[in-house]
Formats: structure tokens, C-alpha cells, sequence
């Protein structure tokens, strides 16, 4: 198929466009070929141009591939965009930083990256190693060559990188998650968790064969030494739920162990990669090809700084600008000892060699954390002049820029993005907080206005209200430029508050609720505190600390960081009773106690409750006066105290009553709750049934009797619910009717044909409407009982499947409460048959031991008599 110039061009402008489209698309060609707006023989041509000189074997397979393409086109029904099975092409939400250096050695490393590619196992590879050590440069040198033989089989590259984001207070993968399921044209809803959308993109990964490249992803670890767990829980999720098996490999990079991984799955689903130092001549060459002369005196120079990549380039500079390329005379810029010498020190040496005025211009790029635009690095050396900084650069011209911007390149201290332009610059982060460390060092006034100036740039050249995720970008970056500039109360209330948030009032929370930018709002609200998420800023007055606890502690709850979230919850709290402003304080001790709950600490989420009751009192609204006591009622009941929660559900309800006579008994989530205590006796008495345990006839007729009470009540707030279209609501709701009608058929089996296709409906409706809210910690609760209704009715193997993603859930959070339930749940649906298909009997057994320890512990005692009845029964099978 070494066809002719001509006969190219013949075969491009005959074959359909989307076909020759898809096929570069996916070879990651597209991008270096015009394509948009020209007329067919113009897109020939330059299709053709771009296989001139490439060997015959690449049009050959080329065209095999576009035929291929053809052959599923003229199968397509018309009004059919994408092909069927393919993704929508490569994905580049944020590339990796693009370090202008070759690769020496890692031959080792290379040819484990191909066997995990071609072998189709293990399904993630952790490269792992210090910063610096040249991870980037690995993946890129692969990635390239990886390009260059048409994907090998790969449908397409995904590529992301989070070098960009702070580590100061952890990053997020919220918005990578997002973005991802938007390219793919998933739907995933603002109120998502992280961890949900995980789940959502690794299934829709699974469709194809996807190389996934996720760079840098230290940010989102704990900020520890060592191995440490992820803090963002959707990464932990993508990345264990890939582990588990998917056709293709993901990638990860990171200067600390991947511990969520090691461990906890199989051995060869995940693999390992060390980035160590490289060997003694990969390091001569390293440090050659940075400027030094001789590879004989260089491998010492290279074992003089421990053969850390990035150390190595930086001495090689040294050696190639200032000692005449002669390696042998590193000694007397950068003293030897008996330890290597590290990075900073090599930095030092070379900082002490660069003129004013590129001493000067690292120093600005060290403000930043990300890539920096000229046009704002700019409007810091404008006049007037900033004492002990500017000096040298005041009134550049864009020539002398670009002068000074090449220098620092040729020095390797910056990478310019693009080539072909210094408009944008960027440099490895170890370079960049180095010398924004020398400057703060220097003159802490001076480096507050250079933040201050950014800042204040940012304000002005950003749209005031911008609608999408990539336009807040400036406005988060200007927070982060006016905390540090000392100016927290402006940062806070102008930029985060009003431009951000767009308010908190009706029609506010844009961020976080319009655009479920709940990580990035976290990271902002993270700029105000001196030590998160225990200090604020002193420039912060004590209601505006006690906003910005709230935020952070509702951030840190929507991400899955419930533990957290606890801390900067209860600051908050104690700041509004000091402050006397009790309906706040009565909401933050409602909210710190059913966090509290969900964290298992029964005994703190009952005392939590009680003050919000006091505190609801002192504040007179009469709402807080009525949901504090039904939140202070559902921590009693868990608690075991059913008689006090019942009185205190009653009182609840009869100040619903004065409050709303419409609505004459409780609905919504406090609705949901009282008809949970309401049910109790009959759950138990179902699962006796269950269990063939014996029980007297009156137990069973009362049981019967609260399912028809509670159904009635149901069926009331569900109508209520759906006139004003409350989707969590009516999923709580139907999971209420499901469950009495469930309990009450249990109690009753000869009347359990009349109503399985209704508690079927209501099943499907309360598990469907969970997950369409978005409210996730619910949605093991049904699970828990369409499990229990799928292993009746004949399907254990549906059965199994809920009890294992409400364990997946509950694991997630923590939330050891439903871990508890689901072990007993789990051992009295399959030990009842001794399912040895299902569970193993001894895995039933421990299941159970496990429930106890786990009540027992964090005083669940609403579950002691089930528990009781549990064992007893399983002692007897």
C-alpha cells in the first residue's frame, strides 16, 4: 500500500471525512494536522503532507485502520455522531508539564511499563518516586513512542496531571471526575460525590481499551512521610475500582507509595515501580548533556548530588555556564561532603551565580503554583518600584523579557509551554518553591505586594461573574494571591463570597451547587487558615471564621472527609454559642451530631443533640425547635433508648402541629426517622419470622398493626412530598412504605403474594430516588432492605450485589454503623440456608462476631436484641 503522492490525495478526498477524522483522532495525530474550516481537497493535502517521509508502513496501516473505520460508518443509522464502541477521542484535561529533556537510562522501568501494557496485567502501575527524579520525563519519553506505534491497540490516551494543585491543604480530583464524565458524555449530577462519579467513570472506562495516565497525584495524599492514603476519596475509588480489573492500564505517578492500593487488592492487579537514582552512567550522560564536557569527571559530579535527576541537570548547568564545562571543578561552587549534596543546595550554588535580573524573575515565577502569564507577571514590576525586589526589571520592555525569559530557559530553570512563545512560562515545582521560599526569606513585605498586585490584577481582568469551572480559574488563584497578601477579609467577602459563591442567600452557592465545584471551593476556603482545618487567620473577625469553619466542614462532608470535618464543625459551634447566635449554634450541633452518628460515635451525636435542643429553645425558631428535637430523638433510638426517643418524637410532632397545621405530623428526613422508631418491633419481629425464632401471636399483631400505621402516615408525606417534587423526600418516603409493607408480608406470609409488586415498586422507586438525590449516606439504608427482598423472592445473588456496594459505601465513609448492619444483615440471610454458594459458613460466623464487636463498641445498642436473636438462631442451624 506505499501508494503515490497522487493516489493518496485520490483515496483522502473519496473516503468520508469522519472516517479519516476518527482514525487520526485516535492516533493522536489530529492535533498537528489543520483540519477545521477547510474544504476536503485541503484536508487531503495536509493529510497527505503529514505522511511524506514517514515509512511506507505507516499509510499502510493508516488506511487499513481508516477502512476499517468506513466499514462501520456505512453500518451507522443516519443521525449517528460518534461510532459505535469508541469513546469520544483523546482526552487532555491538563497535560503533563512539558520538560524540554531527554531521558537517560530507566530501560528497566521502560520495559516493565511495556509488560504491564501488553501482558493486559496488572490493571495499575504506580511510579514511584522522589521530585525530580525524572517520573515526567519517563512518562513522556514512553507516551511518545507509546503515540508513534498508533496506540497499540489502545482505543485512546487519557491524560491528566495534578502538579499544578497546592498540596498545602490537599488537591481535588472533583473536577478531573467531572470533566471526564462530561467528555464522555456521562451525566453526573452537581450534588455527586466524588467517590460516585469515580465509580460512574470507571464503569464507563471499562468499555474500551484505555491507556490512563494520572501524573503528580501527590497532592491528594495525606501530607505525611512515608506511605500515605488518599484524602481525596474519588481518586481512592477510580483507582481501587480499576485495580479490580478493566480493559487496559492506568498509570499513576506520585512521590509517595500509593498505601490505598498495596495491600488491598491482589498482588498482580497492581504493580510497583520504583523511580530510584539512576546508575553511574546514566547520570555521566545526564549531567554531559546539561553542559559538562567530559562524562569522566561527570559521574562524579553526578554522585556528588546523590544522582537525583533534577540535581543533576541543575550542576550540569553550573558546570556548562560558569566552570567552562569542566566537571572536575564542581567542588568549588558546591562543596562535597560526606553526605550527597541536595537539590536546594545545588539551587543555592546556581542562584548565587544568575544576575539581578534573572534572580529577580525566578523569584516572581515562585509566587505562582501554576503556569504564569506574562501579562500578570507583568503587573508586578510595573512602577512603582517594590523595595528589594523590582529594582532590577523595573520598566522592561517585551524584548527585554523575552531576552531575560530565554536565558533562564537555556539555564533549564523555566520550560515555556509553548515554545514558540513566552507568553505562559512554568518550571518543575521543586524550582519554583524554592525560590518563592528565597524570596519571602528576603523581604516579607516585598513578597506581600507582589501577591498583592497579582491579586488585584486577577480581580480586574477576570469577567466579575464568569458561568463556567475554567472561568472561576482566576478567581480562584486570586484568593489564593490575596490570603497570602495578608488581605483575608477583602479575598473572603469579595472574590469568594460575592463573585464565586455569587452569595449564600437565594440563588447563591453557584460554585458548589450550580457547577458542583465542591473541591476547588474547598481549596479556597482552605487559603484562610493558618493550619488546616484548626487555624484561621487572625485578619479574620469571629463571624467570618465562623462562616469559613462551615464551609470547610460542609466541603470536607460532601468530599467523603467526614472524620475531617468534624474539627472544623465543632470550632464552628463553639464560635456561635460564644457569640450567643443560638439558631446557628442550634444547626451546628445538629449537624455535628448526625455527622457524629454517621461516624459511629453514638454516645457524642446523642449529647451533640441534646445541646441543639437547648440551643434551638434559646433561639425561639420554631423550625429548629422541631428538627433538634427529631434529631436529638433519632440519636436516642440508635442509642437503644427507644421510650425517651419516642417521647421526644411525639413533643417534636405536636410543635409541627402548631407550626404548620397543614402539615400536621412530621414529614421529610424527620418523618423518615420517627416512622423508623415506629417500625422498629416489627423489623424485629421480621426478622424472627426470618430466623424461625419462636415469638408469642400478640408480638406479631402489634408489628402488624405499627406497618399499617406507619404506611398510612407514609403514604400522606409522599403525597405532600411529590406536590413540591422533594426528590429525596419521595425516595425516603417510598423506602418507608417498602419497608412496612416488607415487614408486614415478613409477619404474614400467606399474604405475601397481594403485595410483592407494590413493595417491589416501592423498592425500586426509594433506591432509584436515592441515588437521582444524590444523598449516597442513605442509600445503604435501601440496600439493606432490597437485599433482604431480593434473596426472598429468589434472586441471592441480587441479594449479594446490594449488600456488597452498601459495604463499599459504608467502608468509604466510615460509617461503621452500616457496617455493623450489613455483617448482621448478611449473616442472617445466608446462614439461614448455610449458602456455602454465596458466603463460606465460617465467613458468616466471623460476620457476626464482627456485628457485636462493632455495636458493642460504638453503643449501636438499637441492634442488641436483633443481634441476640441472631446468634441464638445460628448457634441452632
Amino acid at each position: 500500500m506505499a501508494d503515490t503522492r497522487e493516489e493518496r490525495l485520490e483515496y483522502l478526498k473519496a473516503c468520508p471525512e469522519l472516517a479519516v477524522k476518527e482514525v487520526l483522532y485516535f492516533q493522536g495525530a489530529l492535533h498537528s494536522i489543520a483540519w477545521d474550516g477547510l474544504a476536503p481537497t485541503e484536508r487531503a493535502i495536509n493529510v497527505a503532507d503529514y505522511f511524506d517521509g514517514m515509512p511506507p508502513r505507516s499509510w499502510g496501516e493508516f488506511r487499513n485502520a481508516v477502512d476499517a473505520v468506513q466499514a462501520k460508518l456505512a453500518a451507522l443509522k443516519p443521525g449517528h455522531i460518534h461510532l459505535p464502541g469508541l469513546p469520544p477521542g483523546p482526552f487532555k484535561l491538563s497535560g503533563l508539564p512539558q520538560v524540554n529533556t531527554k531521558l537517560f537510562g530507566r530501560d528497566r522501568e521502560q520495559r516493565s511499563l511495556e509488560c504491564a501494557w501488553e501482558e493486559e496485567r496488572p490493571y495499575v502501575v504506580g511510579l514511584i518516586g522522589e521530585g525530580g527524579q525524572g517520573k515526567t520525563v519517563l512518562i513522556q519519553t514512553w507516551l511518545k513512542k507509546f503515540r508513534a506505534d498508533f496506540l497499540r491497540g489502545a482505543t485512546c490516551v487519557y491524560v491528566h496531571s495534578f502538579y499544578q494543585q497546592s498540596s498545602g491543604a490537599g488537591g481535588t480530583s472533583d473536577d478531573f471526575l467531572s470533566a471526564s464524565l462530561h467528555h464522555l458524555d456521562v451525566r453526573d449530577a452537581d450534588s455527586d460525590k466524588p467517590a460516585e462519579k469515580a465509580l460512574r467513570l470507571a464503569r464507563e472506562l471499562r468499555k474500551f481499551r484505555v491507556l490512563l495516565i494520572l501524573d503528580a497525584v501527590e497532592p491528594l495524599q495525606e501530607i505525611a512521610e512515608g506511605p500515605a492514603r488518599f484524602e481525596d476519596d474519588g481518586i481512592k475509588t477510580l483507582l481501587r475500582e480499576l485495580a479490580q480489573g478493566f480493559n487496559g492500564l492506568c498509570l499513576v505517578s506520585s512521590r509517595r507509595p500509593l498505601r490505598d492500593l498495596a495491600g488491598h487488592i491482589e498482588d498482580d492487579d497492581y504493580m510497583e515501580i520504583p523511580i530510584d537514582p539512576v546508575q553511574e552512567k546514566a547520570g555521566a550522560e545526564i549531567v554531559v548533556e546539561a553542559g559538562a564536557s567530559s562524562a569522566h569527571t561527570a559521574a562524579e559530579a553526578a554522585r556528588q548530588v546523590g544522582f537525583h535527576g533534577l540535581s543533576m541537570k541543575v550542576v550540569g548547568r553550573l558546570i556548562g555556564e560558569f566552570l567552562g564545562g569542566d566537571a572536575s571543578r564542581l567542588p568549588e561552587i558546591l562543596p562535597s561532603s560526606d553526605e550527597a549534596n541536595t537539590l536546594e543546595e545545588a539551587l543555592a550554588a546556581l542562584d548565587e551565580r544568575l544576575s539581578d535580573t534573572q534572580r529577580c524573575m525566578m523569584r516572581l515565577i515562585g509566587l505562582f503554583e501554576q503556569p504564569a502569564e506574562l501579562k500578570i507577571v507583568r503587573s508586578i514590576w510595573e512602577p512603582p518600584v517594590i523595595e528589594g525586589v523590582t529594582e532590577s526589571i523595573q520598566g522592561f520592555s517585551p524584548e527585554q523579557w523575552l531576552g531575560l525569559a530565554e536565558s533562564l530557559r537555556d539555564l533549564g530553570l523555566l520550560w515555556p509551554p509553548d515554545p514558540e512563545s513566552f507568553e505562559t512560562i512554568d518550571t518543575h515545582p521543586r524550582i519554583r518553591a524554592f525560590f518563592g521560599k528565597r524570596l519571602r526569606e528576603e523581604t516579607e513585605t516585598g513578597w506581600r505586594e507582589c501577591h498583592r498586585r497579582i491579586y488585584e490584577r486577577l480581580c480586574k481582568t477576570t469577567e466579575h461573574r464568569p458561568d463556567t469551572l475554567s472561568g472561576l480559574q482566576p478567581l480562584y488563584q486570586a484568593v489564593a494571591h490575596g490570603c497570602r497578601a495578608g488581605l483575608h477579609a477583602e479575598a473572603r467577602r469579595d472574590v469568594y463570597r460575592d463573585r464565586i459563591l455569587r452569595g449564600t442567600g437565594s440563588g447563591g452557592n453557584y460554585s458548589t451547587f450550580k457547577l458542583g465545584a465542591i473541591g476547588a471551593d474547598l481549596g479556597a476556603v482552605a487559603c484562610f487558615f493558618d493550619e488546616p482545618w484548626r487555624r484561621l487567620s487572625p485578619n479574620l473577625s469571629a463571624a467570618d471564621q465562623a462562616w469559613l469553619l462551615n464551609e470547610a466542614a460542609f466541603s470536607l462532608s460532601a468530599m467523603g472527609r467526614l472524620t475531617e470535618a468534624v474539627e472544623p464543625m465543632r470550632a464552628a459551634l463553639e464560635m456561635r454559642v460564644a457569640q450567643d447566635h443560638w439558631k446557628n449554634a442550634a444547626i451546628g450541633a445538629g449537624n455535628l451530631s448526625e455527622l457524629e452518628l454517621t461516624l459511629g460515635d453514638v454516645a457524642a451525636a446523642v449529647a451533640d443533640a441534646g445541646q441543639a435542643v437547648t440551643f434551638a429553645d434559646r433561639s425561639g425558631d420554631e423550625f429548629q425547635r422541631t428538627s433538634k428535637r427529631t434529631t436529638h430523638a433519632d440519636a436516642l433510638h440508635q442509642a437503644g433508648r427507644r421510650d425517651d426517643a419516642r417521647a421526644l418524637f411525639e413533643r417534636a410532632e405536636s410543635l409541627q402541629a402548631e407550626r404548620q397545621p397543614e402539615y400536621s405530623q412530621l414529614y421529610s428526613v424527620q418523618g423518615f426517622k420517627y416512622g423508623d422508631l415506629l417500625l422498629s418491633a416489627a423489623e424485629r419481629a421480621a426478622w424472627q419470622r426470618w430466623l424461625n425464632s419462636k415469638s408469642g401471636s400478640s408480638e406479631f399483631d402489634a408489628a402488624m398493626a405499627d406497618c399499617d400505621d406507619v404506611a398510612k402516615r407514609a403514604s400522606q408525606t409522599l403525597e405532600w412530598a411529590e406536590r413540591h417534587e422533594f426528590l429525596l423526600d419521595i425516595a425516603l418516603d417510598h423506602l418507608t412504605l417498602a419497608r412496612a409493607g416488607w415487614y408486614r408480608a415478613s409477619v404474614a406470609p400467606s399474604k405475601f403474594q397481594d403485595r410483592e409488586a407494590e413493595i417491589q415498586s416501592h423498592l425500586a422507586a426509594a433506591v432509584d430516588g436515592l441515588r437521582a438525590s444524590g444523598n449516597m449516606d442513605d442509600l445503604p439504608r435501601g440496600l439493606l432492605t432490597r437485599a433482604w427482598f431480593r434473596y426472598h423472592t429468589g434472586n441471592p445473588s441480587g441479594s449479594r450485589q446490594d449488600l456488597d456496594e452498601a459495604e463499599d459505601i459504608a467502608s468509604r465513609g466510615p460509617m461503621p454503623l452500616y457496617l455493623a448492619e450489613i455483617l448482621l444483615t448478611r449473616a442472617r440471610l445466608f446462614g439461614r440456608a448455610r449458602e456455602g454458594a454465596h458466603y463460606p459458613w465460617d465467613s458468616l460466623r466471623e460476620d457476626l462476631a464482627e456485628a457485636r464487636r462493632l455495636i458493642e463498641k460504638h453503643g449501636y445498642h438499637r441492634r442488641d436484641e436483633e443481634l441476640a436473636d441472631a446468634e441464638e438462631a445460628l448457634r441452632q442451624m
